[in-house]
Parts: structure tokens; sequence; C-alpha cells
């Protein structure tokens, strides 16, 4: 595991050293870069039929029927997704309901209501959730560490989780992947990716391994 851990850092230091290099060589900052991908961004967004579109709207103010409402008008015209992100599913406005109503069905609903998006437009819908307080110092987040509602479970096609350890894994810009939840094939939620990445160059997974749990005879 030890060697696992010094090739991520050293693929994951070598990166840096080359965009530290590149920003010398060409005098592209990390705030350059930043804006250079921006005009990039909406270059594309600007295109009628181009590959990528942007939506930005306040936390609590749009739920999933809202985001359907606007998928409906970009296919009537003539612009369908193949790919939806949404961040994030947790902090959009309920589908229903209102004062008095139990927030854990509101909850499963805007799953719900995503699932069929995904179904309607047949497009990967890609969201985030968060986990339980329970999760904050396991080692493992499993599907036991749902918040609010465990039909976000039934839901989805496919859960992953990212695990670190603060103290070993997060100085490293290191983080651990494995699977909560897969619909249509066997998994194992022991199973892991140890991913390295820089989030600073957008880029949260430069290189992944298997991961090999330590133990006191070597790794299993």
């Amino acid at each position: 595991t030890l060697k696992i851990i010094d090739e991520l850092q050293y693929h994951h230091g070598a990166l840096i050293k080359k965009f530290k290099t590149e920003e010398f060589k060409t005098g592209i900052t990390e705030k350059m870069f930043w804006e250079r991908g921006v005009k990039i961004l909406k270059k594309l967004e600007d295109q009628k039929h181009g590959p990528f579109k942007l939506e930005v709207h306040a936390m609590n103010t749009i739920s999933a029927n809202g985001i359907k409402s606007i998928l409906l008008n970009w296919a009537r015209l003539g612009w369908v997704p193949s790919v939806i992100c949404i961040d994030y599913a947790d902090i959009l406005a309920p589908t229903f309901g209102g004062a008095g109503v139990d927030s854990r069905h509101q909850v499963n609903a805007t799953w719900q209501a995503l699932r069929g998006i995904s179904q309607e437009f047949h497009a990967c819908v890609v969201t985030a959730t968060q986990t339980n307080a329970a999760s904050y110092d396991k080692e493992l987040i499993t599907r036991a560490n749902f918040s609010e509602d465990k039909r976000k479970n039934a839901h989805v096609t496919a859960m992953l989780a990212i695990n670190q350890d603060m103290k070993n894994e997060k100085p490293d810009g290191l983080q651990r992947i494995n699977i909560v939840q897969l619909r249509e094939d066997y998994f194992s939620s022991e199973e892991q990716l140890l991913v390295a990445g820089n989030f600073a160059l957008a880029n949260p997974m430069m290189k992944a391994i298997r991961y090999e749990k330590p133990t006191k005879y070597g790794t299993e």
C-alpha cells in the first residue's frame, strides 16, 4: 500500500510540476487558466446545437420538475443532452407540498423525478448527495449511510461513495471510491479505487489504481 501511495503522490507531484513549468514558460497563471476555461465553456454554450449548456439557479429555487421543463424546452429547439449534471439533488426545491409535509417524502419524490428524467430523455443523470453523521468517522461508506430517506438507493442505477482519511489521505489529495449501489451487476462495497486528484486544476481523478487494504501481515 505504501508503494501505491508513493506512486500516486509521485504522479500527483509530477503533474503539478508540469503545470508550474508551463506557467513559467508561457506566462499562463492559474487565474488565466480558469478564465480561459470559462471563455471556452461560454463559446460552447452560445452554440445553438453545441455540446454544452449551463443553467444557474439559487439554492432551493428550482425543483426536478423545473429542470424537466427546461429540458423539454431545449428538446423543442432541437437540443437533447445525453448527460445531465445537477449540483446537487439535496438542495433542489421540493416537487410538491409545503409546511407540514414530511421532508423524507419530498426527498423521495425528487429522486423519483430525477430517475424519470433519465428514462424520458434516455440520458445519464449525475448528481450528488450527503451522507449521514454516522459516516463521518467511518473508514468506508455503505448504503446504510443514507441521509433523509433510504429510498434514494432504490431509484439510482449506480451510486458511488468518496471516502477519505482526514489524517493520512487528505493532505496528499487522495480519496478512495467504492460502489454502494448498483442495479444491474454484481458489486462489493469492500472493493475500492485509490484516486489521486487536484481540485485546483479541476482534475479530481489524475490517476486511479485498485486499493489494497493494509494489514499487519501486508496487504489484502
